[in-house]
């Protein structure tokens, strides 16, 4: 983490929000997003796929996450951040609660963020709370009992379809989460294997 601004080191470009904003839009599209109640980890998918997404009318989507469901990184956060270029994609009408907290963990978002989620009766939440669980060093059981239980409270106390963001892999060249490529790949991978068993 930078001292001057609580933004982790390697986290200040447009380019790398907007590669990893791109990510999970694009994977959010990749479920076509039908509110099934169900969980969904996933991969990178174009975009474009959310225009043939099978919602009708508007939805209530909460984005609970850190610094990039905030905008940091962007110009006009309410405008170009992730969150709010995916409601754009969503029907008309729909209501984007935004809880994003920049610098926030796993466990400290659940207590937070859980429960304005909650009351804004969603349709769709977006979790992307990971990298600066990896960037704390916060062990991975710990994480992974930390997200079955918040998942197992969404699920029960909301009808929601629920999507997971997991450790995107930037560019070699990026810095991303301050280590060489191959081994924030296996990090990457190992995280990422860990989320998609929940």
């Amino acid at each position: 983490m930078s001292a001057s601004n609580d933004v982790p080191d390697g986290a200040r470009t447009g380019t790398r929000r907007s590669l990893l904003a791109t990510t999970f839009v694009g994977g959010i599209a990749s479920f076509a997003l039908p509110a099934t109640s169900a969980c969904t980890a996933f991969a990178p998918a174009p975009a474009p796929a959310l225009v043939d997404a099978k919602i009708k009318g508007p939805v209530t989507y909460v984005a609970m996450g850190a610094s990039d469901a905030a905008g940091v990184g962007v110009e006009q956060p309410s405008r170009d951040g992730w969150v709010p270029v995916l409601g754009t994609m969503l029907p008309p009408g729909t209501r984007v609660v935004n809880l994003g907290i920049p610098g926030i963990r796993l466990r400290e978002a659940a207590i937070v963020e859980t429960g304005p989620a909650i009351e804004a009766k969603p349709n769709l939440i977006t979790i992307w709370l990971v990298v600066n669980d990896i960037l704390g060093s916060v062990p991975l059981a710990a994480y992974r009992s930390d997200l079955d239980a918040l998942l197992t409270r969404l699920k029960s106390e909301t009808s929601a379809e629920i999507a997971i963001g997991n450790v995107p892999d930037s560019p070699d060249n990026s810095g991303y989460l301050g280590l060489p490529a191959p081994q924030r790949r296996a990090v990457a991978n190992q995280w990422n294997a860990a989320i998609s068993e929940i």
